[in-house]
């Protein structure tokens, strides 16, 4: 917007020719009046500006500082605005600081300019001086208000930066405190400052971050976001989540893991469950569907197969291993089968429409597994076991022979 005269962070008036010295003292004792009239109607049409004292004083204030200047001016004595700035970055900073937006700032600067326009008239008329020194006054003063106007906006921006800085560290915090665990009780207070509303019911996404893809943000949805070790994680209100989620599918083309709905004291679990789905997809041993999105939900019994991935994979070598003498493809061959007769428990010929090979391909891997696994085969809790095993370990074995 432009100032009354030069660009810098100061208000700088210039006096009007023809306007004199003598002029100026003679309007001087109303200006207090004129400076009171502006104030009065701004806070009763205001209604941002009615409810707090020290607004009210502030502007009172800032209203008789700013029509003093300018009748300073006018009078040709040096005229710098630091305070009169000063004050009106103040009432920006307040709005901003209230979560306000500028129509009240923007209604003040109106009520002003109508006041002022009305004022010159009047001091032009009582002076007898002429339409092209009003014109210039006029214009002054305009420039003038608009530059007062300036320094608010000005205020409120800076106020709204810093709000969005604090607000932003505090959205980082409260999110190590979800991801860490911490107690509810702390929780909220960091919510509080963060300007989080704590969701009764909470999703938590993690997808790995795409080499190249900007990760963007989610806070105006009213999620949480956080990137670590390449893995970006989104928390947020269940069924605003479903929106964000497939958005993120859909952009990044890599499996997205949800969680189902938990509790804020629960969002360090459902992470670690997403996460654990993830990698399971990366291993094979979970589908990934068309639209990549991996609903821990669909997936529990596997989550709790792996749930110690190492003493996972210790177990299945003890439940299988007399299978670890064979090699490649003979292995995985054995493995699909004895899986299919547990999970059946069907005949020969069952099996091979199953397995889509011969019967007596089945039975001679029968006989095999007979030799390898000997009674176990017939203990059914010993059964149970190798099923869980073959679940888990399968996927594996085929990854290794490509």
């Amino acid at each position: 917007m432009a100032a009354a005269a030069g660009t810098g962070p100061r208000t700088v008036l210039r006096p009007v020719p023809g306007v004199t010295a003598e002029m100026v003292a003679q309007y001087r004792p109303l200006a207090p009046a004129f400076a009171a009239r502006i104030a009065r109607r701004i806070l009763e049409e205001v209604a941002a500006f009615s409810g707090d004292p020290r607004v009210q004083e502030a502007l009172v204030r800032a209203t008789r500082s700013g029509v003093e200047l300018f009748v300073d001016a006018l009078a040709g004595a040096p005229a710098e605005g630091r305070s009169v700035d000063t004050f009106y970055q103040w009432l920006g900073r307040r709005e901003a600081e209230a979560g306000r937006g500028l129509d009240a700032l923007r209604a003040a600067h109106h009520v002003a300019t109508q006041e002022s326009s009305v004022e010159v008239r009047r001091f032009v008329g009582e002076l007898g001086l002429g339409s092209e020194i009003a014109v210039r006054i006029t214009e002054l003063l305009h420039a003038y208000l608009e530059r007062l106007f300036n320094e608010a906006f000005r205020g409120y921006l800076k106020a709204q930066e810093e709000r969005l800085h604090d607000r932003g560290v505090a959205r980082r915090q409260l999110m190590g405190a979800l991801l860490t665990g911490e107690s509810s009780g702390s929780v909220e207070e960091q919510a509080a400052r963060a300007g989080w509303p704590v969701p009764d019911s909470i999703v938590v996404a993690v997808t790995r971050v795409p080499e190249g893809k900007p990760v963007g943000r989610e806070a105006d949805r009213g999620a949480l976001t956080c990137v670590r070790k390449g893995y970006l994680t989104i928390v947020g209100e269940s069924q605003m989540m479903e929106a964000v989620i497939t958005d993120r599918a859909a952009r990044f083309e890599s499996p997205v893991a949800v969680s189902w709905p938990v509790t804020v004291d629960e969002v360090h679990l459902a992470r670690r469950w997403a996460m654990r789905a993830l990698r399971l997809a990366a291993e094979g041993l979970i589908q990934v569907p068309e639209d990549h999105l991996l609903h821990c939900a669909d997936h529990r019994a596997a989550l709790c197969i792996h749930a110690d991935p190492e003493l996972r994979r210790r177990a299945d070598l003890d439940a299988l291993r007399p299978l670890l003498a064979e090699k490649g493809r003979r292995r995985v061959d054995l493995a699909e089968t004895l899986l299919v007769a547990l999970q059946t428990r069907q005949g020969a010929p069952a099996i091979a429409a199953h397995l889509k090979v011969h019967h007596r391909t089945v039975r001679a891997r029968t006989r095999r597994l007979e030799e390898l696994f000997g009674d176990r085969l017939q203990d059914r809790t010993r059964a149970v076991d190798l099923l869980t095993a073959l679940e888990s370990a399968l996927p594996r074995w085929r990854q290794e022979i490509g």
